[in-house]
């Protein structure tokens, strides 16, 4: 087929090769990303299923806050400044995010 072609001439001069819908054919594959400021979510079938990897990218986009970047500046900042130990240290980060991120989403209909 004209995909395998195309694989084979890419492979001969050293290129990688994504062929969208034939896993087979992917040297890589392209993710479904969320980002939010520094943070970066990546979600990969691995060519399986892209359209169930968007739809967890939507409910991802959906789930984050708007003020997550913020939050994320905000974290920092207190990182820097938190005094003690690493383990009392890591203690209160701990509890702070506990109140900024439920530890159990609700479960949707793929549950």
């Amino acid at each position: 087929t004209f995909n395998r072609w195309v694989r084979h001439e890419a492979r001969a001069r050293g290129k990688l090769v994504n062929v969208a819908d034939k896993p087979d054919l992917c040297d890589f594959y392209m993710g479904a990303i969320v980002t939010r400021g520094p943070l970066k979510v990546a979600i990969s079938t691995q060519g399986k299923a892209p359209m169930l990897a968007r739809r967890f990218r939507e409910m991802l986009e959906q789930a984050l806050p708007d003020r997550t970047e913020g939050l994320l500046h905000q974290m920092e900042r207190l990182r820097h400044h938190l005094q003690g130990s690493f383990a009392e240290k890591v203690a209160r980060l701990e509890a702070l995010t506990a109140t900024l991120v439920p530890s159990s989403p609700s479960k949707t209909n793929l549950s």
